[in-house]
């Protein structure tokens, strides 16, 4: 009887072990990121349910992430993308599709509130990477930006590569910025024509998003 069991026990093994490594794609619930620095309060917000944040922490779809007075993050995705959080900043990931063999990506982030820094990885094929702000969308490619969101307001640069900029009303002409240029977005004017930012404005930028 007890060899038999044993014999029971292994077999069950063996099918949960055989289940494990032929299981199917990732989820929405698998993670598709991971704190790798962290400063001062932050904090992520999943199910209803917000816990504190650190290194090591994994994010995953449908999370927010918020940072306090104090807080600053950085965050690594699947994809080898690095997005930084400042002080009083809040980030939904809406939505993190990648497909390292097909060179597939789909992302949408929602910037909610505060200061941001991104450098997107490269990826092959036709990969889409969009931040929703406040009151207009960017659409990145292999691009290393910053931009700042209020409620009155969003001011994004881009320091390397190529960012679309349209409105969300969908009455403006959607714009073009790469290397060294900026914009301002208002939540009924269109986008300001990109423009050369001064070291000032940038250097601004960076001392917010330091680590």
């Amino acid at each position: 009887m007890q060899a038999r069991l044993q014999t029971i026990g292994m077999v069950a093994l063996g099918l949960l072990v055989w289940a494990l490594c032929c299981a199917g794609p990732a989820t929405a619930a698998d993670p598709v990121g991971e704190i790798i620095r962290q400063r001062g309060s932050v904090s992520i917000s999943r199910d209803g349910r917000a816990f504190p944040a650190q290194v090591g922490s994994m994010v995953r779809e449908a999370d927010v992430v918020v940072t306090g007075d104090t807080g600053r993050v950085r965050i690594r995705f699947v994809d080898g993308t690095v997005f930084t959080l400042g002080q009083r900043s809040a980030f939904r990931v809406a939505e993190y599709g990648f497909d390292a063999d097909a060179g597939d990506r789909d992302v949408r982030l929602t910037a909610l509130n505060g200061i941001f820094g991104a450098t997107v990885a490269a990826v092959a094929g036709t990969p889409s990477f969009d931040i929703e702000l406040m009151s207009s969308v960017a659409s990145v490619r292999s691009t290393s930006l910053m931009f700042d969101v209020t409620s009155m307001r969003c001011e994004i640069f881009v320091e390397e590569g190529r960012v679309i900029v349209a409105h969300k009303a969908g009455a403006y002409e959607s714009i073009e910025l790469v290397d060294g240029e900026g914009t301002d977005v208002m939540p009924d004017t269109p986008p300001t024509p990109a423009k050369m930012w001064g070291t000032a404005r940038v250097d601004a930028f960076r001392t917010r998003l330091a680590m």
